[in-house]
């Protein structure tokens, strides 16, 4: 699967295949970009759309209450969750 990581210090972004159980290897390797250690976060992204059928992102299409939901599991996921909200 593919991954997004993304560095706390310089917030470089970028994408990793894993299998899911190596899927936590970067988190405890330097930023690809500035090489600053621990540092180093999973993040949540959409797929892009293989669809032609509006220009729209899935973000746009899961309409405004995507934050809600988001919002909700962080709210019962305990102190070390690390979803953001926008």
């Amino acid at each position: 699967m593919t991954y997004t990581y993304q560095c706390e210090k310089c917030e470089h972004v970028w994408d990793a295949s894993f299998s899911m159980a190596d899927r936590d290897l970067p988190l405890s390797q330097p930023c690809v970009q500035c090489k600053q250690e621990c540092c180093v976060k999973r993040i949540i992204s959409f797929a892009p759309s293989l669809t032609s059928e509006s220009a729209q992102t899935l973000q746009q299409r899961a309409g405004s209450g995507w934050n809600d939901v988001l919002t909700k599991i962080k709210s019962k996921s305990g102190r070390y969750c690390t979803i953001q909200t926008r």
